[in-house]
């Protein structure tokens, strides 16, 4: 059970997902089974997970549970979607505009502000299909959201350096 999860290639992914049935495509877990990527056991590990937490998402669950590669679930969700994955790191950060997302709030919805401008922002997501995560950080910033799809490991990272507060 405590393999690594299966890496697949970004290339034979989008194979993958050009060769599955349009219902199916928009579908994460179906396109996860179709890679190889997860196992009919592991998704029906991480749905019962998920009843457990209600606002858990099946990406953020199969994350924690460690059953799919993160950046095997990124490049799906980015393919899914059509939403870009993007690197986060100091050259694709924005630090003055970080603060406009307050922490609780970066990571309560595992995302980081890359960019700001007047009227809209550029922001990281681990699940960028998470329209109340966008629907909040809109309220709060009062700036429209364009979700970009990012790594956990690098989201998680960019928060601990960027809200970092000495004591």
């Amino acid at each position: 059970e405590s393999a690594k999860p299966k890496q697949v290639d970004p290339k034979d992914l989008k194979n993958i997902i050009a060769s599955m049935p349009p219902e199916k495509r928009r579908n994460l877990a179906e396109i996860l089974l179709t890679a190889g990527a997860l196992t009919e056991a592991q998704l029906h590990k991480a749905q019962s997970e998920q009843k457990n937490q209600p606002d858990a998402t099946l990406p953020g669950v199969l994350l924690s549970l460690e059953l799919v590669d993160e950046r095997t679930l990124a490049e799906a969700i980015s393919l899914q979607t059509g939403i870009p994955l993007v690197s986060v790191n100091e050259e694709t950060i924005q630090a003055s505009a970080v603060p406009e997302i307050p922490e609780r709030i970066a990571r309560m919805y595992c995302c980081m502000l890359l960019r700001a401008a007047t009227t809209r922002i550029d922001v990281a997501m681990t699940n960028p299909g998470n329209l109340l995560a966008i629907e909040d950080i809109e309220r709060i910033t009062g700036k429209q959201v364009n979700a970009l799809v990012g790594l956990r490991s690098e989201i998680e990272a960019a928060i601990n350096k960027y809200y970092w507060q000495p004591e």
